[in-house]
């Protein structure tokens, strides 16, 4: 059962979209899933409907990425910041 669940939404621009979906699914997922105590992950695209757009607010420190969202699970949620994402990115 998964204990810690870590979620990232962000944007993409359009030069370069297809090539960092084709590493995500291919190389940054199979070894994400490889570390003991990740469970699963998801990657979903957000494909707004016009008669049904959620009001953002205007507050600058809130991030404004919508377009996808990655999930994470993890049996415990140490196993999400230790090492942390960026010593994991460095480390592979």
């Amino acid at each position: 059962m998964d204990r810690g669940i870590r979620a990232v939404w962000y944007d993409l621009p359009e030069p370069g979209r297809e090539e960092y979906i084709t590493w995500l699914h291919e190389v940054h997922l199979p070894r994400l899933l490889a570390r003991p105590g990740i469970l699963w992950a998801a990657h979903i695209e957000n494909i707004p409907r016009e008669s049904n757009r959620l009001p953002h607010t205007d507050d600058p420190s809130v991030p404004t990425g919508n377009q996808y969202l990655l999930l994470y699970g993890a049996a415990d949620p140490h196993v999400l910041i230790d090492p942390s994402p960026a010593e994991h990115r460095a480390a592979a």
